[in-house]
């Protein structure tokens, strides 16, 4: 037999298993046993070339001989556990050397195997180690779920408790008041605390109207109410809406509209608190004195993926919408995570930033309900592009006659800016 070699079993969905031993004839004996069980086993005859290919390839379970003439089986082990500490691995040891294994097990290793074994011994080592690993990738998941759900909890009790304390006091002060002083009170002070409680309330409702969004997107209960709506004009609205907060943040919003656009047909108030979310998100996350850009762009997407600006009616015709800051960026493996339903980069309840992490998994739900898709750029420290690219429903030529032709393209693109 070939001393380094490997076959896949039937089970195409099957564990992986690296087998290690300088005796070719117990090579074969493991090789063939294991591969009619559906196992894609792998074999070589010296640590170096196992460790190889660990380096270059998952497996789940490693067989190896405890006596090596190359490598002492504990030094083994131990590079097995530092090159591929999730790999489970199995001995196999000869009376003589039984302590030595138990101690190896000390160090991470699942079982062993007194030689000579029978068939039925390999395989119930197998199975038991091949269980306690899906087991314990089970239990991680478990853990991050349940980690999630404390974090959430967290958040939401803090989220609510802190504008419910704000209209208590509110509340509690103009009864206190009204009690001792009538109405002598100064009305800038009446009306400092009723919009107090007005802010805080529409804080709490907008909190629950997040929720309840979520899980009807994630039941398939939403309804959409699409129709043709111009972009440039609902942008204009919500870049209006963040023009104070920016301002009391230090932050500079301006507004980039590529030419004239097409109508959208799609559910404006849908769209609206997708580009809510993403602007707030921006807003959260960009330190004073930096920058946010929303805009929009008439795009084509051909039959080869290249996205182009549009000269004639192609295949895949899209508005594309973008919000960019120069905010604390995200790193490369949080990019994917932060679209998922209350994930947060900081989960802790002390970070600077509030929220319970429902906006950017609200946001992909809206844009994908349109059949849309959503895509990050993103580099910590330099900031952050989000861009919700829409299908159009109606022909191109039709719709963008109602807000000019391409040669009417303006020469700047138009701006609104919060400085």
């Amino acid at each position: 037999m070939n001393p380094a070699s490997s076959v896949n079993g039937q089970n195409q969905n099957s564990a992986r298993i690296l087998l290690l031993d300088d005796d070719p004839n117990i090579l074969h004996f493991l090789l063939r046993a294991l591969f009619k069980q559906g196992y894609t086993v792998q074999a070589v005859d010296q640590p170096t070339k196992a460790l190889d290919l660990l380096a270059r390839n998952r497996f789940d379970l490693v067989i190896t001989d405890l006596k090596m003439p190359e490598m002492d089986g504990i030094v083994f082990l131990k590079r097995i556990k530092e090159s591929s500490p999730t790999t489970e691995v199995i001995l196999m040891t000869a009376f003589a050397t039984v302590e030595t294994a138990l101690e190896a097990m000390k160090l991470g290793a699942f079982d062993f195997l007194v030689k000579p074994f029978n068939l039925e011994e390999l395989t119930q080592a197998v199975q038991r180690a091949l269980r306690y690993l899906s087991t314990r990738n089970d239990l991680n998941q478990f853990k991050d779920l349940d980690r999630i759900k404390n974090e959430f909890l967290s958040n939401v009790t803090h989220e609510l408790r802190s504008p419910l304390t704000s209209i208590k006091a509110s509340s509690k002060l103009l009864l206190e008041e009204f009690k001792n002083k009538g109405m002598d009170i100064p009305l800038h002070i009446v009306l400092q605390m009723l919009s107090m409680i007005d802010r805080n309330s529409n804080k709490m409702i907008g909190l629950v109207d997040d929720l309840l969004d979520t899980f009807r997107y994630q039941t398939n209960k939403i309804t959409l109410n699409n129709m043709p709506f111009s972009v440039e004009k609902l942008i204009a609205k919500c870049v209006e809406e963040f023009l104070l907060p920016c301002q009391e943040r230090g932050l500079t919003l301006s507004c980039h509209i590529e030419g004239a656009l097409p109508n959208l047909t799609a559910d404006p108030i849908e769209i609206r608190q997708a580009i809510l979310n993403l602007l707030g998100n921006s807003m959260k996350f960009t330190p004073e004195g930096g920058k946010i850009i929303i805009g929009a762009q008439f795009k084509t997407q051909h039959g080869n993926g290249e996205e182009k600006y549009a000269e004639k009616i192609e295949e895949k015709e899209m508005i594309e919408i973008f919000v960019e800051d120069t905010g604390v960026g995200i790193p490369q493996e949080e990019q994917e995570k932060i679209f998922e339903k209350f994930y947060q980069v900081d989960g802790s309840i002390r970070r600077k930033q509030t929220g319970i992490g429902l906006g950017l998994s609200l946001t992909k739900s809206i844009v994908e309900a349109h059949h849309g898709k959503i895509k990050l750029e993103s580099s910590p420290g330099k900031g952050s592009i989000f861009y919700m690219q829409f299908p159009l429903k109606n022909g191109y030529s039709q719709s963008y006659q109602m807000h000019g032709s391409k040669n009417s393209k303006s020469e700047k693109p138009s701006s609104l800016t919060a400085a």
